[in-house]
């Protein structure tokens, strides 16, 4: 998954959450639950990771393609998950391969821009190296 959703709150209740809104997680974590490397302890908040693009981290303009339609076809769910109690933070993380350049810059076009920021969504670029995007 290259483009995701992730709305959390530390006093959240996601399956209350999921119950009201059609969002069709692929992850949900828990607070207090252990993360997978137990050695990182528990989850501080409960968050629920929604599928927004499944492009290579490479291709970022076809991630950012698919969040636009995915912004424009769930507004309203994802307009609800926001306002929904506990509802902290909605976010879209873009997983962007870094390239070995001086300057590594990306662009986000003013459309994906003003749909997410119409419905309280921030953006996240998370940059990972070569090796690590294509293992991802």
């Amino acid at each position: 998954m290259s483009c995701v959703l992730r709305i959390g709150g530390v006093q959240l209740d996601v399956d209350a959450l999921l119950h009201v809104v059609p969002l069709s997680a692929y992850r949900v974590d828990r607070k207090g639950t252990p993360r997978r490397l137990r050695t990182r302890g528990t989850f501080e908040e409960s968050t629920l990771h929604v599928d927004v693009s499944d492009a290579d981290f490479a291709d970022l303009p076809k991630q950012i393609a698919d969040a636009i339609r995915f912004l424009q076809t769930n507004a309203e769910t994802i307009r609800a998950a926001v306002r929904f109690v506990g509802v902290e933070r909605a976010t879209l993380d873009f997983a962007v391969e870094s390239k070995d350049v001086m300057i590594d810059s990306n662009y986000l076009p003013p459309q994906l821009l003003q749909i997410a920021g119409e419905l309280g969504v921030g953006i996240e670029l998370s940059m990972y190296p070569p090796a690590a995007a294509s293992d991802g």
